[in-house]
């Protein structure tokens, strides 16, 4: 029985990604590579901030960094992995939240990309939320690819800081995706499929008795007591149903994530509370003995990714091809009204254009003013 090799990287760039630098963006994606031994037949990539926020709502705009990410991805692969052939299977955005999918030639693509975005930001914007690429894979390994399977990847960045009220907001947030994505992919075999999320979760650590910065959070036994017993994502996924129902994350066993001081290689900014913010889990299958993790870690901060506050975090993982995917459950949820799409894409609109002034010189007050006129024209042909 042959497997799928499957490489999971998630990266909040603090908005701050070269996109306009090929050599470091080349070494940014080498080191999320670092620990891959062997080639993979799958490598999703889930950025979040990946851009300035203006920037991000430019859709066509990050689509073209994304075009360089994978360009320079796949360059590094096919020179490291002599012999073989990489492509690019798909790539989504929304706002800074960009998802980009790149398999090996051992891939057959057996149907169009279909991809979901779900808004979650403030007034329905862009700023927060989730997208997904879902699409039918075939291994050539096994059967001459003729059977396939669908993939179904999402990448999330979830409301952030501490406080139970974010915490319930971020609940809201996951479960408003996962079913966005269950109504728009009704037509496949999304709830069948394999299922990975991933991203920026913002999960925080919670009710913790004493000083943050007294504790050592390169501890075995501290990590494995903070992740059991302060860990939101962990506790609310005890309460059956809550989240992440039927979802499997790998033991973690590494020191949180966020937040880092900037250009620091391993030096927290206790203005936050050390947290894993940043998430791997998938689907359960049925046959979870043959499912093998290869590794679960966050990446070493290298000079090159000490530009932003949160560690990368990466998976792999090996499936039996014809694995046992469950089917997957989700609690019932209210979707938000069709205004909030209006009026978040009224302020997407308006963050975008404003930024885009604002990255001008001396144009602080000219933005300022059109954001006005804008704002107000658009309310008054709304009426």
């Amino acid at each position: 029985m042959n497997d799928w090799k499957i490489s999971v990287t998630t990266f909040n760039c603090g908005k701050k990604y070269p996109v306009d630098n090929s050599t470091w963006s080349a070494k940014i994606i080498k080191e999320c590579l670092a620990g891959l031994s062997d080639a993979q037949d799958i490598y999703v990539f889930g950025f979040q901030e990946f851009v300035p926020l203006w920037e991000g709502s430019f859709h066509d705009t990050v689509s073209s960094y994304l075009d360089e990410v994978a360009s320079t991805t796949i360059d590094i692969l096919s020179k490291q992995f002599n012999g073989k052939t990489f492509k690019s299977i798909g790539s989504h955005s929304l706002g800074a939240i960009a998802l980009l999918v790149i398999a090996s030639n051992t891939v057959i693509k057996k149907s169009s990309i279909l991809s979901v975005e779900c808004s979650r930001g403030l007034l329905g914007s862009n700023l927060k939320g989730g997208i997904a690429i879902s699409v039918d894979l075939a291994n050539r390994k096994e059967n001459h690819g003729n059977n396939k399977e669908t993939f179904t990847f999402i990448n999330t960045h979830l409301a952030a800081n501490e406080g139970m009220q974010n915490a319930s907001t971020r609940i809201d947030d996951i479960n408003c995706i996962l079913n966005t994505c269950d109504r728009e992919l009704r037509m496949t075999n999304f709830k069948n499929g394999h299922l990975f999320v991933l991203g920026d979760m913002n999960f925080r650590l919670t009710n913790i008795n004493k000083d943050a910065s007294q504790l050592d959070f390169t501890d075995a036994v501290v990590i494995q007591e903070l992740l059991k017993n302060n860990d939101e994502l962990n506790l609310f996924k005890l309460i059956s149903g809550f989240i992440f129902s039927g979802f499997i994350e790998p033991t973690i066993t590494f020191a949180p994530t966020y937040k880092y001081k900037i250009d620091c290689p391993d030096e927290y900014n206790y203005k936050r509370t050390p947290s894993w913010c940043d998430r791997i889990l998938f689907k359960e299958y049925g046959n979870a003995d043959k499912v093998k993790i290869i590794n679960y870690n966050s990446i070493a901060r290298a000079d090159c990714l000490q530009f932003t506050d949160h560690q990368p975090v990466t998976l792999s993982l090996s499936i039996p091809t014809t694995a046992e995917c469950t089917q997957l459950t989700l609690p019932d949820f209210i979707q938000p009204e069709e205004y909030y799409k209006v009026v978040g894409s009224i302020l997407n609109t308006s963050v975008g254009y404003s930024g885009w002034l604002l990255s001008f010189k001396y144009s602080k007050l000219i933005a300022i003013v059109l954001l006005v006129i804008w704002t107000v024209w658009i309310l008054n042909a709304w009426k």
